[in-house]
């Protein structure tokens, strides 16, 4: 009986499941930054873009792991891949 009400969810020995939730109420959200970007002593910082002069420090694997653009630049065939500081030309600092 159970395996019609599935019909339309199993395809090649595969279940498909459909998760909804709704959220009424959030504890522990931090509202201050869990990184300080502008503070050169980061543990975790590994590179630094040089943005009308300021550096915003940041970490190559964390921006490759959300970014192919990043992914290319820090572990593909670039220079960027073994710099320490990049500098960005035309970009706002926003």
């Amino acid at each position: 009986i159970w395996m019609h009400s599935l019909q339309g969810f199993i395809k090649d020995d595969t279940i498909t499941i459909e998760v909804r939730f709704w959220i009424y109420n959030m504890r522990g959200i931090r509202t201050d930054p869990r990184i300080d970007f502008t503070d050169p002593n980061e543990p975790i910082h590994d590179v630094a873009f040089v943005i009308n002069g300021e550096k915003i420090y940041a970490n190559k694997a964390i921006l490759a792991a959300n970014s192919p653009v990043f992914k290319a630049m820090f572990f593909g065939d670039f220079s960027e891949k073994n710099e320490k500081e990049i500098e960005l030309n035309d970009v706002k600092r926003e």
